[in-house]
């Protein structure tokens, strides 16, 4: 096995990053993004290195 053949932890949540790459792919509105961004917030899906952001 190389040095780059291990896979990073995740930092994100798969929820965070399937909605940040909808946004990214223009699936959505900025206005609508920050709406489900805001639901997943409160229902703590948003985490960095594994702490929920409040």
């Amino acid at each position: 096995m190389g040095k780059g053949s291990w896979k990073r932890p995740r930092s994100i949540s798969r929820e965070e990053e399937d909605l940040r790459w909808a946004y990214a792919q223009g699936n959505m509105t900025y206005a609508y993004f920050r709406r489900r961004y805001a639901d997943l917030k409160r229902a703590g899906l948003i985490r960095r290195s594994g702490r929920v952001l409040k």
